[in-house]
């Protein structure tokens, strides 16, 4: 039996594709883990364990995979039980890269819960603007825009009917808050999760929001490459794709058509590993 597998980890969720045969068997999705903040592995259902045992090769792509000391803690933790798997690892930002433009070239932009940009070319990624984390950077990301709705929300900035519905969707005290930003793991994402406060809403609150991010994002993100007029430009992740219209006019603004969006990348993955015989 030969079993591969493909991840793709974000800090909010994991997608998990097991490929045997050089078909797609079974999906599955858990928990989210970022490599450099989060510890431990979150625990994994019982089916993908046993794939795991199973399986001969491991492709991982996650957050926070930035060097070779990340690489070789998550070598260590899928070859605990399993001391025959071969695991590769990389970053998200390659994952998108490789899903947008397989080996082909392109400007390639995350934007979930956290964000990042990069130019990629022949399989390897060339230029990063610098990912600073979602304290300073991670500009157009869910932690970004779940932050502004929060601050606007505690200091009475939101419009009147907008401030009614977001405090009876959550219930949300400045102790409960704090609570979870600072005595709780992964307060990234937990400021993420209220991005999706906005699908509920269309006026201009929402606008001036989704707009202002993007600008900063392109502005500081996309415009550093020189050549960013005249190559593909595509963007992963569920902000992206949850504010699609958003995104592609603030692109407009500065002359940028015809952008790629996808949700995951976890399906695009699947076939460029399959096109390399995994």
């Amino acid at each position: 039996m030969s079993i591969s597998i493909i991840v793709d980890a974000g800090s909010t969720k994991i997608d998990w594709a097991i490929v045997e045969k050089n078909e797609l068997i079974q999906k599955f999705h858990t928990a989210g883990w970022n490599a450099r903040h989060d510890a431990p592995f979150p625990k994994l259902p019982d089916d993908l364990n046993t794939y795991i045992h199973k399986a001969s090769n491991l492709y991982y792509y996650g957050a926070g995979v930035s060097d070779e000391t990340v690489v070789n803690e998550i070598i260590r933790i899928f070859t605990a039980d399993n001391s025959k798997l071969t695991v590769e690892a990389y970053s998200d930002l390659l994952a998108a890269a490789r899903a947008l433009y397989d080996d082909d070239y392109g400007i390639v932009g995350i934007l979930g819960t956290g964000s990042n940009v990069a130019y990629y070319e022949d399989g390897k990624l060339l230029y990063k603007t610098p990912s600073l984390g979602y304290l300073l950077s991670d500009e157009g990301s869910g932690t970004r825009i779940g932050g502004r709705l929060l601050r606007d929300f505690f200091y009475k900035k939101m419009p009147e009917k907008v401030h009614q519905l977001f405090e009876g969707k959550y219930n949300l005290s400045k102790t409960e808050f704090l609570e979870e930003i600072y005595s709780k793991p992964r307060p990234n994402s937990y400021i993420a999760r209220y991005t999706k406060f906005l699908s509920l809403i269309e006026n201009d609150y929402k606008d001036y929001i989704l707009q202002e991010e993007f600008r900063q994002l392109i502005e500081l993100k996309i415009l550093p490459h020189k050549n960013y007029l005249s190559i593909p430009i595509g963007f992963v992740g569920s902000v992206a794709h949850n504010f699609k219209s958003h995104l592609e006019i603030a692109c407009k603004n500065y002359d940028i058509h015809n952008i790629k969006i996808l949700n995951s990348p976890i399906d695009a993955l699947v076939e460029y590993h399959k096109k390399k015989s995994l």
